[in-house]
């Protein structure tokens, strides 16, 4: 009937407008599949930003076409990319048949054709959920609006290779608009080094429910936004480097001396309420487990474990601030990102005002057990 011939009109009219040749492509083989990136052709339909295409490999078969989801980099303005993972016949075929190192041979595109993606343009406030491969409409939603929109990521992976892939490749870098939280569920080890600071990966699989309910809450809120948490930072790094260059400047003083100085300049930092606070979260005690990474000292020993209890032992003191009265006390969040903040200045100070000696000569002085 008439709604056929429609579906074949439009059919047809699709093939013969909308299909290219593209002669010069790159494909990259991946441990779990195949990244396909080529230049837009003319008359590209570049408006339908992200959306998928028909791809047809004829160096593999002639007669197949198969959808994709296509994104753009902010890195390659131009030019389009695909993701194809391993799940099936022809793509195990299209994957064999690739070295390691980058290949160009040509394809066909058919496309491009809106997604329901596409309707996030209508929002400026986003916060996607993907899963494996489903991450690349997400990855163009980066690549085009979170220059103007505040776009939040929420991607559960267990494909390590992946992951690796599109931290390295700078798929998932940004700006401060928004945080990018990776959920690995893998078996492998992750090998992912010099992050982003608004990208986090957590070795576990998410409860949806909550950590959407947070995003929702910081963005509705104010509290706990990229761009404030990344500006404390730097103010922090920033005060951290000055003590260090005070204390580096007081010739003459010793470990124990200046290392009660160092502590002074930290407390002075907050008010008594807000050291109530940081004290009852317990957070001196994450302060004590992340400051044993510290490298261990030319004798073999472990000044960064014993300087642990060392700054346990001082801060749990700072505890005797009087109790405060009741409807005084901040929120578990405000209290948190204070400790927060208490940390990383411990932190960036410690390694840089005192040598592995000087460490073991404190943990020696503040032992107790």
């Amino acid at each position: 009937g008439i709604p056929l011939v429609m579906y074949v009109i439009d059919y047809v009219y699709g093939m013969l407008r909308t299909t290219y040749l593209i002669e010069t492509t790159t494909f990259q083989r991946l441990p779990c599949g195949v990244e396909l990136t080529f230049k837009d052709p003319p008359g590209f339909d570049r408006a339908a930003k992200g959306g998928f295409i028909y791809l047809n490999v004829p160096w593999i078969s002639k007669g197949q076409w198969h959808a994709f989801s296509r994104f753009e980099r902010s890195t390659q303005p131009g030019h389009s990319s695909v993701c194809i993972y391993n799940a099936g016949d022809w793509t195990k075929t299209l994957h064999a048949s690739l070295t390691h190192h980058p290949t160009s041979r040509p394809v066909w595109v058919c496309g491009p054709y809106t997604s329901p993606y596409s309707t996030a343009i209508q929002y400026d406030k986003l916060i996607c959920v993907a899963s494996g491969i489903g991450i690349t409409p997400a990855l163009s939603l980066l690549a085009n609006l979170s220059n103007s929109r505040r776009i939040n990521l929420i991607w559960i992976c267990r494909e390590a290779s992946l992951i690796e892939f599109f931290l390295r490749n700078g798929a998932l870098e940004r700006e401060h608009d928004g945080w990018t939280l990776i959920f690995y569920t893998g078996k492998r080890k992750l090998n992912a080094a010099n992050l982003a600071r608004t990208i986090f990966i957590f070795l576990k699989r998410p409860v949806l429910d909550c950590v959407i309910r947070e995003l929702i809450w910081g963005i509705e809120s104010g509290e706990g936004l990229p761009e404030a948490v990344l500006k404390s930072a730097h103010n922090f790094q920033q005060k951290a480097r000055e003590y260090s260059e005070q204390l580096k400047q007081r010739g003459g003083m010793s470990a124990v001396d200046r290392f009660k100085v160092l502590l002074q300049q930290c407390l002075r930092s907050y008010s008594e309420t807000e050291l109530y606070d940081i004290m009852t979260q317990n957070q001196h005690r994450a302060t004590a487990r992340r400051l044993s990474t510290l490298p261990p000292a030319s004798t073999g020993e472990q000044p960064g474990v014993k300087l642990a209890r060392v700054v346990t032992l001082t801060t749990t003191a700072a505890t005797a601030v009087p109790p405060l009265a009741d409807g005084e006390k901040s929120g578990a969040r405000a209290a948190s990102a204070m400790a927060s903040d208490f940390v990383e200045m411990v932190e960036l100070m410690m390694p840089e005002s005192f040598s592995n000696e000087e460490l073991l000569e404190l943990a020696g002085v503040f032992e107790t057990d």
